[in-house]
């Protein structure tokens, strides 16, 4: 999955399944994690949220999707 967004998204570098969460409230959470522009997306019926740097992985509702992250 990561090769297929990484491909559709060129400027993002690190990609995250949203768990548990509605897209309403993804919007919101994911907002508040990233200073820089992120997108929250529906993708293969999973929220995925899409940014230019690592969110860590200490966000017990963000799971990074399969795959490495490109770091630049």
């Amino acid at each position: 999955m990561f090769d297929e967004l990484n491909a559709a998204f060129t400027n993002y570098t690190h990609f995250y399944e949203v768990v548990g969460k509605t897209m309403t409230e993804s919007l919101e959470l994911c907002a508040r994690l990233t200073g820089d522009d992120g997108h929250v997306l529906n993708y293969q019926s999973k929220i995925i949220f899409a940014v230019k740097h690592s969110i860590g992985n200490n966000v017990e509702w963000l799971k990074p999707v399969d795959g490495s992250p490109i770091d630049i």
